[in-house]
């Protein structure tokens, strides 16, 4: 498709999206497409393209797919092949019926990403995040994600979710990370204390709860504290074990060591095949064991804590993937 194509393609959106109600008046939307076509052919493209991106999640279905291939257009023209790719991508995987133009030119792109860009995939613990691949985080993408970062790039990504903290995610983008999945974890935001209230007839003064008698019957709870945190020790050897022989697979199939391409493919289909036999079931184990353990433990330090604190406070359990460049385990978060 040619630019001019994309850009009727666009105007074509509006003018069917004025029937449809949307956050803003349609009337306004259509001002705003209108506005973008005219910067873009008046080679504006950053403004056309900041327009084309304020207005893409108020638009109906059909004007964002046409959108997202005239922000593909605009970003290619600017030099930004993620950004493009991304556009094509999210074309593609919105339409029911795939326009083989889109399909050739995201693939074209894709040729060209390969040889300066790793590709990172991105998932994420809390649904409605948002990632921020910028500095001054001002866009910002859905979660899942797939991206194409230069080579050799090692940073942080920023992300946020509604009822969770914002936070950063490493990321390391060398060749044998291609296609790597990251998973995206946001604490939750803790509920505000509640003030304790006067009691009915007891003037201004401050209800103070008396603790009750510790209860009877603690044996059974710190056997099952213990025992959760034994379990979590294991989980936490299998998962040394299956670092190192990770460590031993990198270095003994190391592609950069390499300068035919044969070998290197070779390298890399050997190192796949052995990390699947040796190191995924070394890891997986320790999931098992980080889960099992893990909810036995918060289960035990739960019933403890609701027993020796009256009134008990709502006690809550967290497990998810550790995520970092070559470490593989779970994080366990206690709160109460």
């Amino acid at each position: 498709m040619s630019r001019t194509m994309f850009a009727l393609l666009l105007f074509l959106s509006f003018a069917a999206s004025a029937a449809a109600g949307e956050v803003r008046p349609p009337e306004e939307l259509s001002k705003e497409g209108d506005r973008a076509l005219t910067l873009a052919q008046d080679g504006k493209l950053d403004e056309a393209v900041a327009i084309w991106n304020d207005i893409l999640d108020e638009l109906p279905k059909k004007g964002q797919l046409d959108v997202h291939v005239n922000l593909a257009v605009a970003y290619e023209a600017l030099g930004l092949l993620p950004e493009a790719w991304h556009h094509l991508d999210a074309n593609l995987r919105g339409s029911e019926s795939k326009d083989p133009a889109v399909e050739k030119e995201r693939a074209r792109i894709e040729r060209i990403l390969t040889e300066t860009h790793v590709p990172l995939r991105f998932s994420c613990i809390a649904d409605g995040t948002t990632i921020y691949l910028d500095a001054t985080r001002t866009q910002g993408y859905p979660c899942p994600l797939r991206w194409w970062f230069k080579r050799g790039t090692e940073g942080h990504v920023y992300a946020a979710a509604a009822g969770r903290k914002p936070g950063t995610t490493p990321i390391r983008a060398h060749m044998v990370d291609i296609d790597r999945r990251v998973v995206v974890t946001l604490e939750p935001t803790l509920s505000p204390d509640v003030p304790i209230k006067p009691g009915l007839d007891a003037g201004t003064g401050t209800v103070v709860s008396k603790p009750a008698d510790r209860p009877s019957g603690l044996a059974w709870k710190w056997s099952l504290l213990g025992g959760g945190v034994a379990l979590v020790a294991t989980g936490a050897i299998l998962q040394v074990v299956a670092y190192n022989k990770d460590l031993d697979l990198k270095k003994k199939y190391d592609p950069t060591q390499v300068t035919n391409k044969t070998d290197f493919e070779n390298n890399t289909k050997d190192y796949n095949a052995a990390f699947a036999s040796d190191v995924k079931p070394l890891t997986y184990g320790a999931y098992a064991l980080y889960g099992v353990g893990g909810a036995a433990a918060a289960a035990g330090l739960t019933f403890l804590i609701s027993d020796w604190s009256r009134p008990a406070a709502p006690g809550s359990v967290q497990l998810a993937p550790l995520v970092a460049p070559d470490v593989f385990g779970m994080t366990l978060d206690l709160g109460f």
